[in-house]
């Protein structure tokens, strides 16, 4: 009798991080379906106070005005975020055999405008085929490479090198870039909610990026970490057992 209750605790005790982990994903979805209906009536208010109060404003109501609009703008981009997070954690996985190269690439062709701007460079080695969700793989390579053309040296175009190596825990797939790195002491910081990486800390990005690239990865058994030893740059490191 005593074995089976302490078997039925085991049990629940291993239920209970995906019991917390679904409650959480639905509490982000809520909150962040909740939050939109204030910001479009924020935004109302905004244009009403612009339209109806268009002689009397004064330059520092006009200042106030545009303060608010920044500041329901970089929530906009949160709730985005959160949005973003819940439809990664609580999507199916739907697994084909998959050449890693084929997402780059579709990662790539998406990013296209902006590494024209930034005059980047891609290098893509030759990756290895594994079990992976085409859209989920798509979209944690996305995440990665722009991260990377985010925080790149001033004067410098973005430079990314994408390659693979076998151990023998796996395939890692390392994505090294030229940037401005990211500071040791927030280097175990940078796969958490809203986290902001860099002096280059973009002000419209809502710092969830990384999360969901991380949660990806997880929903496919594999591991995301930031390499501590990497020097000139960042290096991120994809596991994927074998």
């Amino acid at each position: 009798m005593k074995s089976t209750h302490l078997k039925q605790g085991n049990d629940n005790e291993a239920a209970a991080p995906d019991e917390n982990r679904e409650m959480l994903d639905r509490f982000a979805s809520i909150a962040a379906h909740d939050l939109k209906a204030p910001l479009r009536q924020i935004d109302q208010v905004i244009a009403m106070m612009r339209e109806d109060m268009a002689d009397r404003l004064q330059p520092d109501d006009t200042r106030h005005l545009n303060l608010i609009e920044q500041r329901t703008n970089r929530l906009r981009h949160l709730v985005k975020a959160l949005l973003d997070y819940s439809c990664v954690a609580s999507a199916p996985l739907r697994l084909a055999r998959l050449n890693l190269g084929d997402a780059i690439s579709e990662a790539r062709l998406t990013l296209k405008p902006l590494i024209d701007d930034t005059g980047a460079k891609i290098e893509i080695d030759a990756l290895p085929c594994v079990d992976a969700d085409m859209a989920m793989a798509q979209q944690l390579f996305q995440i990665l490479l722009l991260n990377s053309m985010n925080h790149h040296g001033e004067g410098d175009s973005p430079q990314v090198h994408i390659f693979a190596q076998h151990s023998n825990a796996g395939n890692i797939v390392f994505f090294k870039d030229n940037g401005i790195g990211i500071a040791p002491e927030i280097a175990d910081r940078v796969f958490e909610p809203f986290a902001q990486t860099g002096e280059k800390a973009n002000a419209d990005g809502a710092g969830m990026g990384l999360t969901i690239a991380k949660i990806i990865a997880f929903k496919h058994g594999w591991s995301l970490s930031l390499d501590p030893t990497s020097r000139d740059g960042a290096t991120f490191q994809i596991l994927i057992p074998d």
